[in-house]
């Protein structure tokens, strides 16, 4: 019988293997990326809500000294984010909003219902909300933890994220905090971030500004944050204040600080004042809204049509470009006013649609999910809107004006009145998810 020979490894070698096997792989409590893994997909991708200009699920401050218009400023963007309308000629992401009105909440709703008549915005299924009472941020963590808590309870019934939570004022939500010393600024600060993480939203702060126009408060928390805009009324110490040619007061935004963009971007604007009630004495009840500074006396945006969204903007030059090369005469069983000279086969549309929106190589499936999303978002809007018409398989545009796309007919627009009976097979495609459309 031959002898097997027996190993027996040393215990200091089978200790060394079983504590590596026993040890958890590595890894790291501070967000390491290693110089190799650039390229990968991140966890949390650096984006825009505003095309370079305003980040996405980040800290933002806008400051400014009392009535420069920096809470109606802020609103505003926020109308724009909620919407999917460009903000200052810049591509924004469409997402939920929620606007803690800290202070002055009452209100609260003329100025919703003000920007509603302004933009011509949907009283239902729109993303916008706002909270009137007031909170502490500063005395207790629970605090936040209920603000994030209720605010995604809010945007459940969105069909968008919640991206964004305005806190109007600053001051307002903390107080009792000083807003020089670093300890009570870095529990502020590390409050916001909190309800950042468990919101998943950006949170926009409005403070004030010093007596030298500068952010009031530590350096710290200025530092701290990853964009910071401050609004201010353009005044000459001669002359006053600069208005436009309807003696409007002329206000200035301007990006004092961008982490990962350009600095120093400023626009104008102007704020206007709105009708949106009668009191019981029969006397006007008013909000503003933000409009551009008018060039010449009388030449206002306030009533100049319709608001297009971004993605309404390119629904509706696909069908002005569908119009213009596959547009026929409107068959007399359509019934349509004389106004309506031209309409085109939907398919028509979808096409120049999808042109407008090329597949950017990653996901296919998840591209034409989008081009479906956005032609019904767009098919409907328009449609609530009396923007255009449709009995299927035809669409045409009813002559409404629409801001920058459209121009109001000296006549007036259209007088056309969209009724589900006349588009039969657009209403069964729509309930069938849109599925037979791309």
């Amino acid at each position: 019988m031959n002898d097997v020979p027996v190993f027996i490894e040393p215990f200091e070698a089978f200790e060394a293997a079983t504590t590596t096997f026993l040890t958890p792989p590595f890894r790291s409590k501070f967000g390491l990326i290693r110089w190799e893994d650039q390229d990968k997909p991140s966890d949390r991708t650096y984006e825009f809500q505003v095309a370079g200009l305003i980040p996405r699920r980040e800290t933002v401050l806008w400051f400014g000294e009392s009535q420069s218009g920096k809470s109606f400023s802020a609103f505003d963007c926020g109308i724009h984010v909620a919407s999917g309308m460009e903000y200052q000629g810049r591509r924004t992401r469409r997402g939920g909003v929620i606007y803690c009105f800290i202070e002055k909440g009452h209100g609260a709703k003329n100025r919703m219902q003000a920007f509603r008549q302004h933009f011509d915005l949907p009283l239902e299924g729109f993303p916008f909300a706002v909270l009137t009472k007031r909170i502490d941020i500063f005395s207790s963590e629970e605090t936040v933890d209920l603000l994030a808590a209720e605010c995604a309870e809010i945007a459940k019934g969105w069909d968008v994220p919640l991206d964004v939570i305005v806190i109007d004022t600053h001051d307002k939500a903390t107080p009792g905090a000083s807003e020089i010393d670093k300890k009570d600024v870095s529990t502020v600060l590390n409050r916001y971030e909190r309800l950042r993480d468990r919101s998943s939203a950006g949170i926009w702060v409005i403070g004030h500004s010093n007596s030298f126009g500068s952010a009031r408060g530590s350096l710290v928390l200025y530092n701290a944050i990853e964009t910071v805009i401050s609004i201010s009324v353009l005044r000459d110490k001669a002359l006053g204040e600069f208005r436009d040619a309807n003696q409007r007061v002329i206000r200035q935004a301007k990006v004092m600080k961008q982490s990962e963009g350009e600095a120093g971007q400023t626009w104008k604007f102007v704020l206007p004042a709105i009708e949106v009630a009668r009191n019981e004495y029969g006397e006007s009840v008013t909000s503003c809204v933000v409009t551009p500074p008018a060039d010449k006396e009388g030449d206002d945006l306030i009533s100049s049509g319709f608001k297009a969204s971004a993605n309404d903007s390119i629904f509706l030059k696909a069908l002005i470009k569908a119009l213009g090369e596959r547009g026929e005469a409107p068959s007399p069983l359509l019934a349509l006013p004389p106004s309506i000279v031209r309409v085109v086969d939907y398919a028509h549309v979808k096409e120049a649609y999808k042109a407008l929106n090329p597949d950017d190589g990653n996901d296919a499936v998840k591209w034409r999910e989008r081009l479906k999303t956005g032609l019904r978002r767009a098919r409907e809007r328009l449609i609530d809107h009396r923007i255009i018409g449709v009995s299927s398989p035809h669409i045409w545009i009813t002559g409404r004006p629409v801001r920058g796309i459209i121009k109001a007919r000296d006549s007036g627009p259209a007088d056309y009145d969209q009724r589900d009976q006349d588009s039969p097979g657009l209403a069964e495609a729509m309930e069938n998810g849109g599925s037979d459309l791309l």
